[in-house]
């Protein structure tokens, strides 16, 4: 298996801007679930390929990617991207992940490592606090917790390397561009868990805002998120 570790830093202000227009991390805090009534789930057949998404308008650019005659890497590439900005508790630009790729014309198979790593001044009491104990709080809800992201080395990696080389990074990006410009309407998941995020974000005005309606109170189910300074990023990547 080839394995790829992502140590890139030309996309570092990048970054910086997405941090700065105020993309704060979220933990994945989530209510308690419930599994749904048997009797409403449904086996989905798919002839060409399938696109599974936490958010269904992700998944959704990532079908029709392989509509446009795109294999299972542009599709995944695109969802990612898109995730981004329909999925801001989980989807992310500015963290990482891994990909792995079966691939039955190379007979190959692939692991692609994109997590995000230390900064490279870290230190290892870093996170103590003035007592020499954890601090959770440093580690959870400071800057200090912010890894060197890794995800849009990884995804364009993916695309470059294993994609089917029918689309260019801009015309994989173009559909989250357009769902940050243009918003969505909050549903599902992010309608579920957002209240909790909110009250979580409030130490952070600029990105308490960013959920916000014009009132200043939190956006609420039927609402729709607009991510400007999502756009900008993604048009400079």
């Amino acid at each position: 298996m080839a394995v790829f570790s992502i140590r890139w830093r030309r996309v570092a202000a990048t970054f910086v801007l997405a941090f700065a227009c105020g993309a704060t991390a979220f933990a994945q805090e989530r209510r308690a679930y419930a599994p749904p009534d048997l009797s409403t789930v449904r086996a989905i057949a798919a002839e060409h390929g399938l696109v599974v998404a936490q958010e269904r308008l992700a998944a959704q650019v990532g079908a029709d990617i392989l509509r446009q005659g795109g294999n299972a890497v542009d599709a995944a590439v695109a969802t990612g991207f898109a995730l981004a900005v329909t999925y801001p508790r989980a989807g992310n630009i500015g963290g990482g992940g891994f990909m792995v790729i079966h691939s039955t014309a190379r007979n190959e198979n692939v692991a692609i490592d994109y997590r995000e790593t230390a900064p490279g001044a870290i230190t290892k009491d870093v996170f103590l606090g003035a007592d020499g104990r954890p601090d959770t709080d440093k580690s959870r809800n400071s800057a200090l917790g912010i890894g060197v992201p890794g995800t849009v080395a990884g995804l364009a990696l993916a695309l470059e390397k294993y994609g089917s080389g029918r689309f260019t990074l801009a015309q994989i990006l173009k559909p989250a561009i357009e769902l940050a410009r243009d918003g969505f309407v909050i549903a599902d998941d992010l309608a579920d868990t957002l209240p909790d995020m909110y009250r979580r974000m409030a130490r952070w005005p600029n990105s308490a805002k960013a959920f916000s309606r014009s009132d200043g109170t939190p956006l609420q189910e039927g609402d729709r998120l607009i991510g400007n300074c999502r756009t900008g990023t993604a048009r400079i990547l």
